[in-house]
């Protein structure tokens, strides 16, 4: 995550976890308007070929998003308020990540005097901000030779992993003896223990790239890899946390979700990978050109199409695992794709109009009020988290439901 935050954040202060490359050069050369986005007229209230909505992008006139349902005033859901964070806490630079509640944020501190680009070796803790007193408290103090990337909160526990900077000189090399570990940070008796202590073989491995957690209350589950090689096979594990038992939970299985009911699981069966579940044992079969997925109250894929006829860019579409029809298509980049809340969010690196999908109405709800922008949206605990970068500048805003 903290990755792609700092993509965003790159023309500010600095130079994921993102699941997908990407880079924004021309983050400064695109043109951004300060008018607000707006929606067009419904061509159709019925799902049909045709997208129900089409929503532009003033910075490029031949990206758009089509949308498949109905589309709202975010502002007639959402309280939208403006917050000031500062971009140093005592000459420290200090990058936002979430709200932990209303005056709380969950941030990356670094070292005071960082000057530009804010790299893994210069970050100095993990920590929480507090927005009405301006005071910084440090819950994990980092290693400058090691990443640290946060992987699953809840109001007791920060899960983190600690493991070698990827993309890296030194990074891979065998020599090195290079370990990773899953840590968790005890927000009630502010220590710090490691869960897990992954094998050589996991690091550089698919899944380590992958999201591979799923905090649920004091369970922790996550996804390593045993065996190495035409050996190598991913397991589950899962550790309770009040005690660091760590136990097997689904063998040949990877990146376990919580829907908020169960743990669900992709698993290799005969030619075909599947999103399934333990304890109902529901199988759902992955379609071919999923690039990402996001599970919570719904289960909703990101295909790539590939490049259509006649055009050199790719095309996303957001679909419901249970449908055939999508949600939505765009050939705007669209990544680290989340369900919280009732809230289907992405991080958009190119200017876009801040927009997201609510599964209670079945409808996406569009932010008119705001300017487009680079942005991501974060929920967590009831209150909804928007970094905003637009002419040069970024905005915080707290979104909580009216």
């Amino acid at each position: 995550m903290r990755k792609a935050v700092a993509v965003i954040l790159s023309a500010a202060c600095i130079s994921l976890c993102a699941c997908t490359a990407v880079t924004t050069d021309t983050q400064e050369e695109q043109a951004s308007s300060s008018e607000p986005s707006s929606v067009a007229t419904p061509e159709s209230s019925e799902y049909t070929i045709t997208p129900a909505y089409i929503i532009p992008t003033a910075g490029d006139g031949d990206m758009q998003y089509n949308l498949y349902r109905d589309c709202k005033p975010a502002e007639d859901v959402f309280a939208i308020e403006e917050i000031g964070l500062p971009q140093t806490v005592a000459d420290s630079p200090i990058l936002p990540v979430m709200l932990l509640d209303e005056n709380s944020a969950l941030i990356y501190m670094y070292k005071a005097g960082t000057n530009g680009a804010l790299q893994e070796e210069n970050l100095e803790a993990i920590g929480c901000y507090n927005i009405e007193t301006g005071e910084c408290e440090k819950w994990v103090s980092a290693n400058s030779e090691l990443d640290y990337t946060i992987q699953a909160i809840n109001r007791r526990y920060l899960v983190y992993r600690e493991s070698p900077i990827p993309y890296t000189e030194n990074f891979l090399k065998a020599e090195n003896h290079q370990i990773a570990r899953l840590c968790v940070y005890d927000r009630d008796s502010q220590e710090t223990y490691t869960v897990y202590e992954y094998p050589e073989e996991y690091i550089g491995s698919s899944i380590f790239y992958q999201k591979g957690t799923a905090l649920v209350e004091n369970k922790l589950y996550f996804d390593t890899v045993c065996g190495s090689g035409s050996e190598s096979e991913t397991i589950v594990y899962c550790a309770d946390l009040s005690t660091l038992d760590v136990i097997p939970y689904m063998e040949h299985a990877q990146c376990p979700m919580f829907d908020g009911k169960e743990i669900w699981c992709i698993a290799k069966q005969e030619n075909a990978y599947v999103l399934m579940s333990k304890e109902s044992s529901e199988k759902i079969v992955l379609p071919d050109d999923v690039s990402e997925m996001a599970v919570g109250d719904s289960i909703f894929f990101k295909l790539n199409l590939g490049a259509l006829a006649n055009n050199e860019f790719a095309t996303w579409e957001l679909v419901g695992a249970q449908s055939d029809e999508p949600v939505m298509t765009t050939q705007q980049m669209i990544d680290d794709l989340r369900l919280e809340e009732g809230c289907l969010v992405w991080t958009s690196y190119a200017d876009a109009p801040v927009f997201l999908f609510d599964t209670q109405s079945d409808s996406f709800l569009c932010f008119d009020s705001l300017p487009e922008g680079t942005h991501y949206i974060r929920f967590f605990q009831g209150y909804g988290f928007l970094q905003l970068r637009t002419n040069g500048e970024t905005h915080y805003y707290r979104l909580s439901k009216k």
